[in-house]
């Protein structure tokens, strides 16, 4: 009786010490690869936000994301042309090569536009007790148009003058082309400068350095701490490697990263 009194008080503290672990890996997020698809129209730049931990991100060009998630995490999608979609993440989210997620598009519909009948009847003496004349004033003395002494009538016989036909000047027969090849001339727009590449002179060491955290390799790809500068080392291709840097293969980058880990990480094996 005591033996067996022994052995459940070892399952129960053996219970207890694995508890915490159980709820912790419950918590513990990870990195979800996803990407965003749409029947027409292009899905670049949509908003992807982790509501349950407040992280975000947005996709590429070819609609590709990733974002630290947990089971019951709620994401929520939203595109200017787009409908907004949230999806609650499930156990087997996390066991697909690539999480999908397809959005509708936003179709703006017109208010109804409603047309009433002409209120003319097309009785010429009906219509025209209907509609109210407009008052015009003039505002000029009649008496001046009749003086000769006015100084008021010589406003009629001031001459318009063509600025595209001037008197002197380089003309032919009156007529200064210079002047009328300006009228239909197009300024010239300046090419705008080219854009200046913000990581230019920097190092491979540099620009990961600045992009990820140490968490993301120490979390994400299990690299320990200590060993961050000789993994990045490791994975520095040269040229090969200097093309993924781009703005637009984020992903492309950090799969690369996650493949090189495990690399990394046997390499002693």
């Amino acid at each position: 009786m005591l033996k067996l009194l022994k052995m459940k008080n070892s399952l129960i503290c053996l219970f207890l010490f694995f508890l915490p672990l159980l709820a912790f890996s419950q918590t513990e997020r990870q990195l979800l690869l996803g990407t965003v698809i749409s029947d027409s129209l292009k899905v670049e730049s949509i908003s992807v936000i982790n509501t349950s931990s407040k992280r975000s991100t947005i996709t590429n060009e070819e609609g590709n994301f990733a974002i630290h998630a947990k089971i019951s995490d709620t994401l929520q999608f939203s595109g200017l042309a787009f409908r907004d979609a949230q999806v609650v993440l499930r156990k087997a989210d996390f066991m697909l090569a690539k999480f999908v997620v397809k959005l509708d598009v936003n179709v703006n519909v017109m208010d109804e536009i409603v047309i009433t009948s002409n209120p003319l009847t097309g009785n010429l003496a009906v219509d025209s007790k209907r509609v109210k004349p407009l008052e015009i004033k003039l505002n000029f003395d009649p008496v001046k148009l009749t003086d000769p002494n006015s100084m008021d009538n010589y406003a009629f016989t001031v001459p318009i003058q063509n600025n595209a036909l001037p008197n002197t000047g380089n003309t032919m027969n009156g007529i200064n082309f210079n002047k009328v090849a300006r009228l239909f001339s197009k300024p010239r727009k300046k090419s705008p400068p080219p854009p200046i590449d913000p990581d230019q002179g920097k190092t491979f060491h540099e620009i990961i350095a600045e992009r990820y955290s140490d968490r993301f390799f120490t979390d994400d790809l299990k690299i320990p701490y200590d060993e961050i500068g000789l993994f990045i080392a490791f994975c520095d291709g040269g040229a090969e490697t200097r093309g993924l840097l781009d703005s637009k293969h984020g992903l492309e980058l950090t799969e690369y990263f996650i493949k090189k880990a495990a690399e990394y990480l046997n390499r002693d094996k």
